[in-house]
């Protein structure tokens, strides 16, 4: 019977008890080992990072322990993903000092480790702990007996299929393992992918190039296939390969072979052992397998070039096949521009046990050229002679060949820069160097194992990449690095250099400093591409991290009544709906969830990775505009979700690494600030970050910045000031009300930091100005208190800006003629704020110009329809500034600068002409529209007009001025009279103005909009040039509003 009561609806909303597939229980597995106990392993029903299986790596672990208990008894011992922790809880039953099996730091993964330590009887020194990969080890460290020690023992069991990860497990091995003789790495794996297995392998050319040897102890053969559909070669899916990767530093070990070197015949293995056969590892690209040192020769005798034969028939071809075509797959520029890694003929294969040489390098050898003349300070090949091998005219040491890439300095951070001295000059004493002068760029080439590493961490977003995306060859991956270092950096320099390691920084950073690199090496289209791959891998980064967030959102079965008629869905967990749903499906390309480390530091790159990309897209063609505005607001989010308010005062860091970390996270985050205000300049809108919400210090000395290493930086921070300055502070300082200064010591940077908080100041005060105004009254100015509180606040700032310039001149005198600014080019760019904040305190124009449109005749037009200006006190201190710019061009010639300047200004600087352009030209306007009923023209008026014309007698757009106009007795006074008075002259001087500022955008620039400002200031003076009815102006500014 149908119920009275409204508010009963039944089940007509609730959804049916299935429509979400409930989580798979928790699950166990057995394991028996050799002694014949049998241990039962919990697992959890389903993770993400795969712990909801027994791998066939842990279980050869757990026996290759067992067969030699010595390998870990009485050891601290760590086991990294650990799962289940077989091989943790093997190790604490064969006397284990200490065990500490770690995972990621899931609450379910970690109920499940501890769980199995507590019914496994005997493993009372095994602890579980959270994880995250490349984290801070010292909770791990924390577990062990001794203060300050490291791990005997690591355990690595399948996390190789991880591409991404391998330079984090890597750190994270050399962070958490002893340099101990006795200490090793176990990493044990099965390729699950085959057709991956080359990919699975360059972790260890990884560990080679952190300086670890690797060695082979065991090849095992399953009796089965872990997961019985499975695809590709049953051997390879059935074999678990255990290696060792062990310091090549510590005391008591052989030195690292290199090329042309091969191990000896008899040698001691890790258990003292004589081993009279050498151990062999299969190659990466075939079948074949040579000894330790071998294998690293072949493959590095030419990246390119295997040292062997490959036979074209192996069976694992056609699942090579099947899967290339089943799955999209990051394409190298190489492979497009037909740069294969195919054997050559002429090759012969190199025997085990013997030592291999590097074959003679052919005279047109791509990499050679690429690789050792972009590296070289010298601009001339050395002298050739036809007889000579060209393997001996670069001698290099037997390391060089093996690096293909750059050397690592003795320093806490790897890296992939080498010394920025170039060669045979030595370097200038980094005391001796200013305090804020820019770094010189430093030379930058990526190895071809550091190409396959970025390749390979890419792989994982092909499903959200443009499906006609190429990934640049390494030699234009340098070259754009290079362009970013040497074209952007130094303008904003919040990424550190020295720590910078491009196969290990998130990809989505990657890909967007390539797409600033290619800019400014004038790749425009490669840029783009980019561009919007940066974008797609930063965006999905994002997605990811927030997925958990969208699933602890969603309803669990319990909530659903079971009588909905609704459909359910047919497949899937809870763990991919909503938001979710765009995962890479689960297919033979990868066994895991697709996820995104969660870390600081992986955050702190993604928000980078997005200011690049809202930094350059900013100024580029109105698609890349409309793309970049709307990462605004994810930029904004991102940035106080990280926090506005420091997490402590760098200078409290105890150490490098603290310091870079907590000051490169201030720095993105105030130069994030500092585009917002730029956005706000260009395009007349709010900036989403306002000066209040920033509870930041101000930036270091970027001497400290620069430091390449741990003692450098310690020696800088003895003899370099620094004091901690929170924004707040020094703004407040700006508007105080005593005759205080700012504080000593504020870098340029922090110079800059506070111009934009003043320039906004301006922007929020024009804004409260505007609102008030009426339609029907003429257009209301700032209060002149706000305008002398700002100006006070200007000259506090520039007061400061000079004394700093001033040290920084004499400093630059001392180590000789100096062509650049001193400061460098951020100081440069504080210069044009500056102006740009006395221009618009001082005027009332709407500072829109319609310029996010990028039409140019468009913008022209909205130039030509400004009203006119209301005559002042106030208009002719802005007209001066405009004039001292003006000043600034002629003095320098106007080709000249826009021919050999136009690449040292920045975008700054152009928005600052371009205001200038028409600030100048509309003050010339609204003189040839006074009136007879008007202010005539005044004497400060008359000079300004004296000093335009005379330079622009000084240029070839020069407006003649007919002498006869001052009558009989004409002379320079009576000709400006006549000037003055002159509405069409007046006109013509206001377009030659306007032309002479255009043709300094007509130089070569980096960004469109800046092509766009000088085709619209061309425009501009076409309409001025224009016939024009006179139209008095009618309103001059009241005495009382003079400021």
């Amino acid at each position: 019977m149908p119920s009275d009561n409204e508010d009963d609806v039944g089940d007509m909303f609730a959804e049916p008890e299935d429509y979400y597939p409930p989580t798979p229980p928790p699950t166990s597995v057995t394991h028996t080992l050799a002694s014949g106990r049998t241990l039962t392993l919990h697992l959890v029903g389903y993770s993400a990072t795969e712990a909801h299986h027994l791998w066939n790596g842990s279980r050869v672990v757990s026996d290759y322990f067992e067969a030699l208990p010595a390998r870990v008894a009485s050891r601290t011992v760590l086991e990294i993903g650990a799962g289940a922790g077989l091989p943790s809880l093997t190790a604490g039953l064969l006397g284990a000092r200490r065990v500490v099996m770690s995972d990621y730091h899931d609450v379910d993964i970690v109920q499940t480790m501890q769980k199995n330590i507590d019914v496994c009887e005997g493993a009372d020194e095994v602890v579980a702990k959270g994880y995250v990969w490349g984290a801070d080890p010292a909770p791990l460290l924390a577990e062990l007996p001794e203060p300050e020690a490291k791990f005997d023992v690591l355990i690595l069991a399948d996390l190789l299929f991880r591409h991404s990860e391998h330079g984090t497990l890597v750190k994270t091995i050399d962070m958490t393992m002893s340099k101990k003789k006795e200490s090793r790495a176990y990493v044990f794996f099965t390729s699950y992918r085959p057709w991956l297995r080359h990919k699975d392998l360059v972790f260890f050319d990884v560990a080679r190039e952190k300086g670890f040897l690797v060695e082979q102890v065991i090849d095992r053969k399953m009796e089965k296939k872990l997961f019985e559909n499975d695809p590709g070669d049953e051997e390879v899916l059935k074999t678990v390969s255990g290696m060792m990767p062990i310091h090549q530093s510590i005391e008591g070990q052989p030195p690292h072979m290199g090329p042309g070197l091969s191990p000896p015949a008899a040698t001691a293995g890790e258990n003292g052992e004589r081993q009279q056969k050498p151990k062999t590892l299969p190659c990466k690209y075939c079948s074949k397998r040579f000894s330790c040192g071998a294998l690293v020769c072949p493959y590095f005798v030419n990246p390119n070039q295997l040292a062997h034969e490959v036979n074209p028939m192996q069976p694992m071809m056609a699942d090579m096949g099947q899967s290339q075509a089943a799955h999209a797959r990051i394409k190298s520029y190489d492979e497009q521009m037909g740069y294969s890694e195919r054997a050559r003929e002429d090759q012969p294969a190199l025997a085990p046990g013997f030592a291999s040489q590097a074959a003679p390098t052919s005279y047109d050898d791509y990499h050679l050229f690429l690789d050792d003349f972009a590296g070289s300070s010298h601009f001339l090949p050395p002298a050739f002679e036809p007889d000579q091998q060209m393997g001996g005219m670069w001698p290099r040491q037997a390391g060089d060949m093996h690096q293909r890439g750059l050397s690592k300095p003795a320093s806490q951070f790897p890296s992939r820069f080498p010394s920025v001295q170039p060669d045979g000059i030595s370097g200038m004493d980094g005391q001796a160097r200013g305090g804020d002068e820019p770094m010189r760029a430093p030379s930058l080439r990526i190895s071809a194992v550091d190409h396959n590493v970025i390749k390979n961490r890419l792989d994982e977003f092909s499903s959200v990449l443009p499906a006609d995306f190429i990934f640049p060859s390494r030699h234009t991956l340098t070259r754009f690095l290079e362009g970013y270092i040497s074209g952007f950096h130094e303008y904003l320099p919040f990424l550190h250099l020295p720590s910078l390691a491009p196969a290990e920084i998130a990809p989505e950073l990657l890909l967007a400093i390539l797409a600033v690199g290619a800019q400014y090496r004038f790749e425009s289209h490669r840029g783009h591409a980019l561009w919007y791959a940066a974008k797609a891998v930063a965006l999905e980064q994002i997605r990811r991290r927030h997925s958990h967030e969208v699933h602890a959102l969603l309803p669990t079965p319990a909530a659903y009544s079971p009588h909905s008629t609704r459909p359910s869905p047919s497949t899937g967990f809870r763990h991919t709906f909503a938001s979710a749903q765009q995962e890479r499906p689960m297919t033979q390309d990868t066994h895991r969830e697709p996820f995104s480390p969660n870390t600081p530091q992986a955050r702190l790159e993604t928000i980078q990775a997005v200011l690049l990309l809202f930094a350059v897209g900013l100024w580029g063609a109105s698609a890349i505009l409309h793309e970049a505005l709307s990462l605004q607001s994810h930029l904004a989010i991102l940035v106080r979700e990280e926090g506005l308010t420091a997490e402590s005062s760098p200078g409290a860091a105890p150490d490098w690494e603290t310091w870079v970390r907590l000051e490169g996270a201030s720095r993105t985050k105030l130069i994030a600030y500092c585009f917002f205000n730029l956005c706000s300049i260009a395009y007349n809108m709010p900036p989403l970050l306002l000066t209040s919400d920033l509870s930041l210090f101000l930036p270091y000395p970027s001497r400290l910045w620069r430091a390449e290493s741990a003692w450098q930086w310690q020696e800088a921070r003895q003899s370099c000031p620094s004091v901690d300055i929170t924004v707040h502070y020094a703004f407040a300082r700006l508007f105080g009300r005593s005759a205080q200064s700012l504080p000593a010591h504020i870098t340029s940077l922090g110079h800059y930091v506070l111009i934009h908080a003043l320039t906004q100041h301006v922007f929020l005060l024009k804004q409260t100005s505007f609102a008030l105004s009426s339609p029907f009254e003429p257009q209301r100015g700032l209060k002149p208190d706000d305008v002398e509180e700002v100006l006070q606040a200007l000259r506090v700032w520039q007061t400061s800006f000079e004394h700093r310039h001033q040290l920084r001149a004499a400093e630059s005198a001392h180590m000789g003629p100096n062509d650049t600014f001193p400061g460098g080019p951020v100081a440069f760019n504080a210069t044009a704020l500056l102006r740009l904040a006395y221009i618009r305190l001082y005027t009332d124009i709407t500072p829109s110009r319609s310029l996010e449109t990028r039409d140019h005749m468009l913008i022209a037009s909205s130039l030509s329809n400004t009203p006119l200006l209301v005559r002042s006190l106030r208009l002719q201190k802005a007209v001066f500034q405009a004039i001292h710019a003006l000043s600034m061009l002629v003095k320098a010639g106007v080709n000249y600068v826009a021919r050999t300047k136009s690449l040292e200004w920045s975008i700054q600087h152009s928005l600052g002409n371009f205001e200038c352009a028409v600030l100048l030209s509309k003050w010339l306007l609204t003189l040839s529209s006074i009136g007879p009923n008007d202010q005539p023209v005044s004497t400060d008026e008359k000079n300004f007009l004296e000093m335009i014309r005379r330079m622009l007698d000084e240029t070839e757009f020069a407006v003649p001025i007919d002498p006869s106009l001052g009558g009989p007795a004409a002379n320079p006074p009576s000709n400006m009279e006549a000037l003055a008075g002159d509405s069409t002259r007046l006109r013509q001087l206001a377009a030659a103005v306007i032309r002479l500022w255009a043709e300094t955008f007509k130089g070569t620039h980096i960004f469109d909009l800046v092509r766009v400002m000088g085709s619209s200031l061309d425009g501009y003076a076409s309409l001025v040039e224009k016939p024009h009815d006179r139209a008095p102006m009618g309103r001059i500014a009241a005495e009382a509003g003079l400021g």
